[in-house]
Parts: C-alpha cells; structure tokens; sequence
C-alpha cells in the first residue's frame, strides 16, 4: 500500500482499517501477517524497547523506520495511540504535538499567519510546505477551501498563484506565440503544453477569453476543433474531398492549411502516410520550386560552414523545404548531408556536446 493512499485513508475516513470497511471489504481478510506473528504483546514490548532505546517512536517517524510494527499496532489496537497507551508509554512524550494542539481557531490563527507572511497557500504548495496544516484542516472543516474562507481569506486568490514572473504582457505574447506556431489554443489543450498560462491568464486578466481578446486573438480559435471527435471514416471522406478538389495534400501544406485534420489522420491510422493509403490516394511529394540537387548540396554545406544545426530533426522542423528537396533527390535526409561530403556523425556529436 502507497504511503498516498495510508494519507487519504486517514484523513478522509478517520483511519485505514475504517475506509476498508467502508468499501465494504472485511479488513481481517485482506491483512497480511508477515514473517512475524504480532500479537498485543509483543507490539507492546517492542514500543516499550524503542521507547527505551530513546528511538523516535512518533506515529510518522515509526511508519518509515518499521513500517510492520506500525501497521500491526493499528491493526490490533484500532489506533496507533491505543498502541502507545497499552504499552503503558505517555503518549504526549511519543506524539511530537501536545495533545488538542490543534482546533479550529488554531487552524484559522496559523492559516492568517502564513497568509500576513506572503506565504503561498494554494493546495500544491501547502502540501509540500505544511501537510500537517492542510491534513488538519480537512479534518476540522471538512476540506481545505472551507479552511481558508473560515480564517478570512478569498480563496479564488490564492487558488493558483502563478510564478512571479508572470504578468499580462508576459500572458498575451504566450498566446500570440503559440497562435503563431498553429498551436491549438483551446483552454485544456494550452493547460497541457503550459499548465501555468491559463492559470495566469484567469487571475491576471479575470478570465482566459479576456486574455485572449488582449492578445488579439479571436475567441473562434478558442474553441477545440471539430476534428479531435473525428471518426477513421470521416477522416477518409475529408481526404478525398480535398484531394477531388485539387488541393494540395503534402504534408507542410496540409499542417499550414489544415493542422488538424494533418494531426487526427496520423492518431486515428498511425501515420498520415497510412491514412492516405487508406483513402487510395499516393502520397504527394511536394513541389520543389527553385531547389535542384546541386542547390540542396550547395545549401547544406553553406549551413555548416555557418556552424548551423544540420541534425535530422532540427533540419525537419527549421528547414523543410531542404528537407523535402534532400529526400526527393538522394533518398533521405541524412544521404544528402553525407553527399555533401559532411560527416553526418560528426555533426550530432557536436552539436550533443554544445548542448551540454
């Protein structure tokens, strides 16, 4: 069992024999008696003997250091406190809290503290900074938000509290980069690539469409595409339509005009090469315009006299066109770079030491 799922279980259902049951599993069932056989002796006589050793026995400390010995005090004695109490040890010198430290008002009292303190109080960065403080408020008020708004606090403005480095300007050239790179802009799309920028958006502009009118962007293109519910068939009749029309279906033309459609093709098949086959169309090669075969040698070692970046992917994503042309005339990319008489191994690894 993962020491997340021992946490929830406790503060959610009081304990983890509780939340078993609750599941309606019989606990005696499903527990595990391991190489030893504990008994409400010998779990006493082994705290007792921690106890004296001067070892850390506080519930938190012994589920790390013995682990068993915690689980089967709770199994036997219902609570890790009844354990400590029939083992005749004070629990105040075992708990590293006094006894009712915590109350509502001490919650509240701490909670406006930390608040005074500029001190970050959304859920992540309390669970990482003061659990204790957030697993008690859940067992006082029930759940964390209730705790903030009881100690005074608008907890819509400590919610999410994004880095310091970002402001509305920051926000709006966000989005218009990523409507310049064709990125989708649809809220739970943009949350995947930058989890912080609708976040940001919301607390710095009031909502993320008012972002996205600041930065110029329309709200049309807030909305996810029709393609992402695409079925396989659909995908087929799109193809077809535009190839019966006469449009150009190479790949950089079609992720210029069409992203999407380029992007649910290659999910719902595999590849776009795949899904064009499917659809009994020959994959198009795209037009070459001015490149010949000795232009594209020519480019290449022109680019690595410049110290340029000529790795595959690097060339795919930055210079598509020489890519294109590099596989129509020698096969593939990384021929044309070898043709070119340039060490394409060579290359990599010095472009991996630069990146180090």
């Amino acid at each position: 069992m993962g020491t997340g799922l021992w946490a929830a279980s406790h503060r959610y259902f009081g304990g983890y024999r509780t939340a078993v049951e609750s599941a309606g599993i019989d606990y005696d069932s499903v527990w595990r008696r391991r190489h030893t056989k504990w008994s409400e002796a010998r779990i006493a006589e082994e705290l007792r003997k921690l106890f004296k050793a001067k070892k850390d026995i506080s519930s938190r400390t012994l589920r790390k250091t013995h682990s068993q010995l915690h689980a089967a005090a709770i199994h036997w004695f219902g609570s890790y406190r009844n354990a400590i109490k029939a083992a005749k040890i004070d629990y105040g010198k075992v708990s590293h809290r006094s006894e009712n430290y915590w109350s509502r008002d001490a919650i509240i009292k701490e909670l406006r503290q930390l608040h005074k303190r500029g001190v970050p109080l959304h859920h992540a960065a309390m669970e990482r900074t003061h659990p204790h403080l957030v697993v008690v408020a859940y067992r006082y008020f029930g759940n964390y938000r209730k705790a903030i708004s009881a100690a005074g606090i608008d907890y819509l403005k400590v919610r999410v509290r994004p880095p310091r480095t970002w402001n509305r300007a920051r926000v709006a050239r966000e989005l218009r980069v990523m409507h310049r790179n064709r990125q989708g802009l649809w809220e739970r799309q943009v949350r995947r690539v930058k989890p912080y920028l609708p976040r940001a958006a919301k607390q710095l502009f009031g909502s993320y469409p008012a972002a996205a009118r600041a930065a110029g962007i329309k709200l049309s293109l807030l909305q996810p595409p029709e393609y992402r519910f695409w079925s396989p068939e659909r995908v087929i009749e799109a193809l077809k339509k535009l190839n019966a029309e006469n449009k150009p279906l190479y790949p950089a033309k079609l992720l210029e005009t069409q992203p999407y459609l380029f992007r649910v093709a290659g999910k719902r098949f595999g590849s776009y090469r795949k899904a064009l086959e499917v659809a009994g169309i020959d994959y198009p090669v795209r037009p070459l315009r001015h490149w010949s075969e000795s232009l594209v040698l020519k480019t290449i070692r022109e680019l690595n006299a410049e110290g340029a970046d000529l790795r595959y992917s690097p060339a795919k994503k930055n210079r598509l066109p020489l890519y294109e042309a590099a596989r129509y005339y020698f096969g593939n990319y990384i021929n044309a770079v070898r043709v070119a008489g340039i060490d394409y191994d060579a290359v990599v690894k010095k472009h991996l030491r630069r990146s180090k």
